[in-house]
């Protein structure tokens, strides 16, 4: 069987185990994260066994998702446990959140500090969302290529289409696309989240639609639960990815000693 085929079986098996869990009510996180460690080890196996991609470059993580996804608090959350990945902070001309801060979250800059560094083509990427702009800087992406570390992207598809070309001869991109239950969640979730006045969470469900466009192009695709369910399934696609990186680096390693003179 191909290889990819081999890969895509179990991740999707994974992942519909863990639509599984979440809707049966008698087991808890733990269960979950049982699952996941038994398809670490069983990814683990095969990318060894199969041999896997044949790319060791660092990995560039882009996440997308709807406005509500929990998408900013499952990439913090991967950041905080994974020292080897960075996060590629956005500037955006939006205003902060009282929950936020400033150069960590995201660059808080205003309409004429965005568009002097536009002008001064410091910019891989700029888009605009929910009527705000937001880009990304070249130089936090050189700076990260430079040290060898894996990055994430919290960026829309037209962001993500826009930095493919910036980023793809540099890293490895591993696409992931946040899903929502429903709609009707969906504004549970922005509502109680207290964030955005009524008018405002009207706008952002009014562009959910917008939102979603492409993302059956994304490697792949994870339905939103809880906040420890969301991340679960986002750490064990990076342990995943991480895993076939390391292991593409090992055979070449072996490789070399194998056909070194010594």
């Amino acid at each position: 069987m191909n290889k990819n085929k081999i890969l895509a079986i179990i991740v999707f098996s994974f992942l519909i185990s863990c639509t599984s869990l979440k809707k049966d009510k008698s087991l808890n996180v733990n269960v979950l994260k049982t699952n996941i460690f038994v398809f670490s080890d069983n990814i683990k196996n095969l990318a060894c066994k199969n041999n896997i991609c044949k790319d060791d470059r660092p990995i560039a993580f882009v996440v997308s998702a709807p406005s509500g996804c929990g998408k900013d608090t499952a990439i913090n959350s991967l950041i905080e446990k994974h020292k080897e990945l960075v996060k590629i902070i956005s500037v955006t001309t939006r205003k902060i959140r009282t929950n936020e801060k400033n150069h960590y979250d995201y660059h808080f800059v205003s309409d004429k500090k965005f568009k002097k560094l536009d002008s001064q083509n410091k910019l891989a990427q700029k888009t605009t969302t929910y009527g705000q702009k937001r880009g990304i800087l070249k130089s936090e992406i050189e700076e990260a290529f430079q040290k060898g570390k894996n990055v994430v992207f919290n960026v829309n598809n037209e962001g993500y289409q826009s930095i493919k070309a910036f980023v793809s001869n540099k890293f490895r991109i591993v696409s992931i696309f946040i899903l929502p239950d429903s709609k009707e969640i969906l504004l549970k979730r922005l509502t109680k989240r207290g964030t955005e006045k009524k008018s405002e969470i009207d706008y952002r469900m009014s562009l959910v639609n917008d939102a979603m466009k492409g993302f059956e192009n994304y490697d792949y695709k994870v339905i939103s639960g809880t906040i420890q369910e969301t991340f679960d399934m986002i750490d064990a696609i990076y342990n995943t990815e991480q895993i076939k990186k390391n292991n593409n680096k090992s055979e070449k390693i072996g490789k070399s000693i194998i056909n070194s003179k010594t």
